[in-house]
Order: structure tokens, then sequence, then C-alpha cells
């Protein structure tokens, strides 16, 4: 979902730990738009800032209320799967249009919800397009197994679905045997986290 940014957004590559070196923190000027993608905490939002050609374009905005109101946009989304025909490929689904003029979801309550905190626009029109986020997904003992990142990378909560954290190159990763549509579950130690990342 798109939004107005209202006053300076501060974005962090990642929250709550920013370790490493290069480019950890920029701001989102006012008059700008970003792409919200759901609440951390109240106060922290992860977003996609449009405007930035090189990694990372996703972050942390620590204080949300720089982020107004939504731009009028239409969407949609590509899934492989059997059509009309009987053969599969590639078919188009549409989601539902955004008016502009909407306030940004809070931590508040919400139709068949507790709350907006870890919750993202999904795909799913099951779940009203709407899906939990793993924030902090769990696994056992980290693997032995070690992995210097050749590339940056995106560390997902699932395979294919919400960033929850930005991995550069050269990081240690520590990488299972599980594998899932492209994606390894890894250990990240300077994040001190788990997800899973495109190796």
């Amino acid at each position: 979902m798109k939004f107005t940014v209202v006053k300076p957004c501060h974005v962090q590559r990642n929250y709550p730990r920013n370790p490493g070196s290069g480019r950890k923190t920029w701001t989102i000027n006012p008059g700008s738009t970003v792409a919200w993608r759901y609440n951390i905490t109240a106060d922290a939002a992860m977003v996609s800032d449009p405007n930035v050609a090189q990694f990372p374009h996703w972050g942390v905005v620590t204080n949300s209320d720089c982020i107004g109101a939504t731009v009028g946009q239409r969407g949609h989304y590509w899934r492989y799967q059997k059509r009309g025909n009987g053969k599969r490929g590639w078919v188009r689904h549409e989601t539902p249009a955004i008016p502009a003029g909407q306030p940004m979801p809070k931590v508040t309550n919400h139709p068949g919800y507790k709350s907006h905190r870890l919750y993202g626009r999904s795909q799913s029109k099951k779940s009203h397009y709407w899906n939990k986020v793993d924030w902090q997904p769990k696994s056992t003992t980290a693997p032995r197994t070690r992995h210097k990142m050749t590339h940056n990378a995106t560390l997902r909560d699932r395979p294919n679905e919400f960033v929850i954290s930005n991995v550069m190159r050269g990081w240690l990763v520590l990488p299972t045997s599980e594998e899932r549509k492209g994606y390894t579950k890894v250990y990240v130690p300077s994040l001190k986290r788990w997800g899973w990342i495109q190796l």
C-alpha cells in the first residue's frame, strides 16, 4: 500500500539491531511516497522506499507518524496455476482498489484480527487480503555449516513472504538443510535471528 510522507521518515536498514557498516539509515522527505508493509510495534513499521535504486530499499521507519494517507492505487499479482483451458500458466489476479486519503493502518482493532501489529497486506482473498507476519521465526540449534553471502539479500519470515531484515554481501549466515521455493532457512549471527533467504 502506497502512502504520502508528511514529515521526514527516518529509516533503519535493520531493526531492532542494525549491525554492519555502509548505509544503515536514510531519510524519506515529505512529499515523497512510501510503501507500507506492516507494523512491528505501535511506532515502528516495515516499509519499502520506491525512490531508492540501491540496496536496501526495504527498511524500518522507527516513528510511523511520518506516514500520511494512501495514494489511490490498484493492485494485482500473478499466480502459476491451472487456466480455464486446463493448461497451467501465469494468471493475473486483481486485488481490491485502495482509494486515496485512507490513513495508515495503526495498531488498533481490525475485523477478524486483534490488532494491526504484525499483520500485512497479502494476496489471499480467503484472509481478506491480510496475513500474519512471523517476526521472529524459530528453529533449533544453529547449524555448523557456514556460508559467506556473495550478494545482498532480504531475509523473509517464510519462503517468498514478508521481509523481516536485510542481509548484506559479505555477512556470514548459517544455512540449514530446509529448502523451499528457492529459499533456504538460515540463522544470521549478526542479526541474531532466523529466517529464509535466497542463497
